[in-house]
């Protein structure tokens, strides 16, 4: 079972250095309240962040990347 795993590492590995594309990351969270991070999920709302909570590389994703919080 390891080896097909690192088959299948290696195969994607390889096959992303012919073909670049965008790196994709899908953070799913449960159970995460709406203030539970430093980075505002709405950005025009001020409760939707918290100064409480310290989260500096999910702040650092937010500022660099897209936020899709109208789910």
């Amino acid at each position: 079972m390891k080896s097909l795993f690192l088959l299948c590492l290696l195969g994607s590995t390889c096959f992303a250095r012919e073909n670049p594309k965008p790196n994709v990351i899908l953070i799913l969270a449960d159970d995460q309240g709406w203030n539970a991070l430093s980075v505002r999920a709405d950005p025009d709302n001020p409760a939707s962040g918290s100064p409480y909570f310290k989260t500096p590389n999910l702040a650092n994703l937010a500022k660099e990347g897209m936020r899709f919080s109208q789910a």
